[in-house]
């Protein structure tokens, strides 16, 4: 198969908005690709390369000036077998060797083929086919279902080799991919939606959880042998070593964590995303960069625990995720003590305007001296909840101030947490609802 096929293609996927017509462009191509080149044929489609990153930047790109051929000669094994080459080479002179070896390929090359694979070799090929229109036109290539494609490619993380299995042997050899330690999955993703209903709507059952802003990541361990890898799926176990010896610590032997890492302030709040993304790329100074600024894994689902748990439901799911943490990791429960605090800032018109819950900040002793004096301010109750006369002032930090239609004021505070009470205040001095405005309209 010539580049030029692929080029062309790449021509016409994007000179459309319509995705059918993009599907139809793609399967097309993919239909007259030789089978031992259909798994790159698709990957470089898709604008990825089986290689990898090959160590050539755009600053080497831009000085490499070759004058283009006028006829198209160059095939897509030869450039498979030179990216190939040029990801193998290293050590002294490699760069040279790299440039070297790419420019003779782009001297015999079209002016067109060598826009096209500088732009492959960029990750910048922008022609709307990705992964998941790829997937659509094999389906209609390969004539085989659309979802147990997705699947597949969820579990490989390999469009490549889905490709191949799909037009070598069709739902069988889709059905071989399985979920295997050590080969890390396509992460799920959200998808936004504009209130509660309409994710509700989506399902019949729903579960809600904090979203956290940390860095996604999918923990894999087999007994000491753990690995720690990115949403992009490339391991990055050397820079977090806090991760690896909190899943080394887990009884479970083996083990697939979905989860975020988060790097914590000293209060216990989180640090902004781009402060926990210092710790991700870097791989030099790991022991001081853990020291300044140490992350904490937040797990949300488990995979594998000792056995597949991928089709299982949720429930199960989080069972076991409930189940690997060690009793003397978890925090007892502090029963007969009134922990969750209604929060709320003072109405000028008159009481008070809730502005949210909080138990976090709360050590034992607090919470002791809390309980004791709430009681004695205890009017009646309902149920669960106590209700007392707002007679003390709590300082509370907090990540921000967001809209929210539970609370009669239209706020909330976001990861709110106690810092002490204020005995030198009492609740005529507390903040008003509309110094809480101001900082949210701030």
């Amino acid at each position: 198969m010539l580049l030029s096929e692929l080029v062309e293609t790449s021509r016409q996927v994007a000179a459309t908005r319509s995705r059918r017509r993009k599907s139809a462009a793609l399967a097309a191509c993919l239909r007259t690709a030789e089978p031992e080149l259909r798994a790159t044929v698709c990957a470089y489609l898709a604008g990825t390369m089986p290689q990898g990153r090959i160590g050539l930047g755009w600053r080497m790109l831009a000085a490499l000036e070759v004058a283009p051929q006028p006829q198209a000669v160059v095939t897509v094994a030869e450039l498979d077998a030179c990216l190939s080459a040029i990801a193998a080479m290293s050590g002294a002179g490699s760069k040279e060797r790299r440039l070297q070896a790419l420019s003779a390929l782009l001297a015999r090359a079209t002016e067109a083929e060598q826009h096209f694979v500088r732009q492959l070799v960029l990750g910048e090929l922008r022609q709307g086919a990705l992964a998941g229109l790829m997937l659509e036109a094999l389906a209609q290539a390969a004539a085989v279902p659309l979802a147990e494609l997705r699947r597949a490619f969820m579990l490989a993380g390999d469009l490549g080799a889905v490709a191949e299995a799909a037009q070598a042997r069709g739902s069988e050899g889709l059905a071989g991919f399985a979920l295997e330690l050590f080969r890390p999955l396509l992460p799920m993703l959200a998808k936004p939606a504009s209130d509660v209903g309409e994710i509700l709507g989506r399902m019949d059952e729903a579960a809600f959880e904090f979203k956290l802003d940390g860095a996604r990541v999918q923990v894999h361990k087999d007994d000491d042998e753990v690995r720690v890898y990115t949403r992009q799926q490339n391991e990055i176990s050397a820079a977090v070593p806090e991760l690896v010896e909190a899943a080394r610590a887990l009884p479970r032997q083996r083990l697939i964590l979905d989860g975020e890492a988060i790097a914590l302030r000293p209060d216990g709040g989180p640090q902004p995303f781009q402060v926990t993304m210092e710790r991700f790329g870097r791989r030099r100074d790991v022991a001081a960069l853990r020291a300044a600024l140490p992350l904490s894994g937040f797990f949300f689902d488990c995979l594998y625990a000792d056995r597949p748990l991928i089709d299982a439901p949720g429930r199960e799911r989080l069972a076991a995720l409930d189940a690997i943490v060690p009793e003397a990791l978890r925090v007892p429960r502090r029963s007969g003590w009134l922990s969750n605090l209604h929060l709320g800032a003072r109405d000028p018109a008159g009481g008070f305007v809730m502005l949210g819950k909080t138990f976090k900040g709360l050590s034992d002793e607090l919470l002791a001296w809390q309980t004791e004096r709430l009681l004695a301010l205890e009017t009646h109750r309902e149920q669960h909840v106590v209700w007392v006369r707002p007679a003390l002032v709590v300082e509370i930090a907090f990540g921000d101030v967001q809209r929210s239609s539970q609370y009669p004021g239209g706020l909330a505070l976001r990861f709110a947490r106690v810092k002490g009470y204020r005995a030198d205040k009492d609740a005529a001095a507390a903040d008003t609802i509309d110094a809480v405005r101001a900082l949210h309209s701030g």
